[in-house]
């Protein structure tokens, strides 16, 4: 059996490349904008919206197993209480959805929504156009995952989440205000579960997922 996947990237390279053509006809100075008393408003982790289709290919036909949709948005908020160090807070807001084979005119599907509230800090280092940084941060979040079978009702779940990451990258300053920012690091997500039991205590349970994650964003210093 193959399997082909198509991907659709909803114009997030193309979004990142005309604006990275407009910051670099704006006149840069020398200087970086990360002192004490200035704010910092993200864009570290941009906009990621992605569609997928999977099909599947065999010796004497093929089919189309359905489409999985993603969003994730990661907003965030900081002050600079010293020279190149920052304190600050993100708001975390990720969305999936995962359809199955159409039958008799219904849909399954599955879904997961989470949203999370991280403090954060931040420090960069150096004077240069561009600056090395680290950025460390851990808070809690809520999830809500859901699915539907054909023609039976949906069934949906809440849970609490506890998240933590660690990073470093480069800003790469266009001018005092605007920095284009990599990133690459460790995270972790704990979801933490709890259903009643008819007899007895609830039964508890995690999942945890982890690993190393790259990042690209926008970041603004006023």
């Amino acid at each position: 059996m193959k399997q082909s996947i198509k991907v659709i990237n909803m114009k997030n390279i193309t979004f990142f490349v005309k604006l990275l053509i407009i910051l670099l006809g704006i006149t840069s100075t020398l200087q970086a904008q990360t002192e004490q008393k200035q704010f910092l408003l993200g864009g570290q982790y941009g906009l990621n919206y992605s569609s997928n289709t999977t099909t599947f290919n065999f010796s004497n036909n093929s089919y189309v197993g359905g489409k999985s949709r993603s969003l994730g948005i990661t907003p965030q908020i900081g002050y600079f209480i010293f020279h190149n160090s920052a304190i600050g807070l993100e708001f975390r807001y990720n969305y999936d959805k995962e359809f199955g084979q159409e039958s008799q005119g219904y849909s399954p599907y599955n879904f997961t929504r989470s949203y999370s509230f991280i403090p954060f800090l931040r420090y960069y280092f150096g004077s240069k156009k561009i600056k090395p940084y680290l950025h460390a941060g851990v808070g809690p979040g809520w999830q809500k995952t859901g699915s539907k079978d054909y023609q039976f009702p949906e069934s949906t779940q809440k849970t609490k989440l506890f998240f933590y990451e660690l990073k470093g990258g480069l800003a790469i300053f266009f001018n005092e205000h605007i920095s284009f920012d990599f990133g690459v690091g460790y995270e972790s997500t704990k979801t933490l579960y709890k259903e009643s039991m008819q007899s007895g205590p609830s039964d508890e349970w995690n999942v945890v997922k982890k690993g190393i994650n790259s990042t690209i964003g926008i970041v603004v210093y006023i």
